[in-house]
């Protein structure tokens, strides 16, 4: 077995260190406890720089956005429907399940007023939808399962006669691929 040499060399490597390097690299299993401990302290303090495209996925998960939409608009109608600002919306959704976020800055009213989401068209209900008193900022959260030949919508809608909402934002993010 040959030697390895103690400086780095200049140049590709000889037959007999690529076989050794074969060898060596073929079961890591077989490497020393002392040379694991180092690699596992040594990524632990020097994290490599991973792109997060690179992990298994990773594109079919990242987080999309609707517009951030500042304007305080209102008041809404006694049904769900658009403020002046229609939205904030995301479109084009691919099948899946889906982590949905969304929330407001409100102003006025002593009667509940609502911020709800809309998926492909339907009137959404109270029960899905955030409620809001007075002023306050709201958020609220859903779990959605789409399936709509991979373009479905997502749509802020409001309800409620007293509140005018603004700052209004909306979040989704995939976490299960298919419906």
């Amino acid at each position: 077995m040959s030697e390895l040499p103690s400086q780095p060399q200049e140049g590709p490597l000889e037959e007999q260190q690529r076989d050794l390097l074969k060898k060596l690299l073929a079961n890591p299993i077989e490497f020393p406890e002392a040379f694991k401990r180092w690699v596992g302290d040594y990524f632990a303090q020097n994290i490599p720089l991973i792109p997060y495209g690179n992990f298994l996925g990773s594109k079919v998960n990242i987080a999309k956005s609707g517009d951030f939409i500042l304007t305080t608009e209102g008041p809404a109608t006694s049904a769900y429907g658009n403020l002046t600002t229609v939205g904030p919306s995301v479109v084009g959704l691919a099948d899946g399940v889906y982590v949905v976020l969304w929330g407001a800055t409100t102003t006025g009213g002593e009667h509940e007023g609502f911020m709800a989401v809309s998926v492909n068209g339907d009137t959404p209900v109270d029960l899905h939808a955030g409620p809001s008193n007075f002023d306050q900022t709201i958020t609220h959260g859903r779990l959605i399962t789409l399936k709509n030949d991979n373009n479905s919508s997502i749509v802020c809608k409001y309800k409620g006669g007293q509140q005018s909402w603004g700052a209004r934002w909306i979040v989704v993010i995939r976490v299960a691929t298919g419906a």
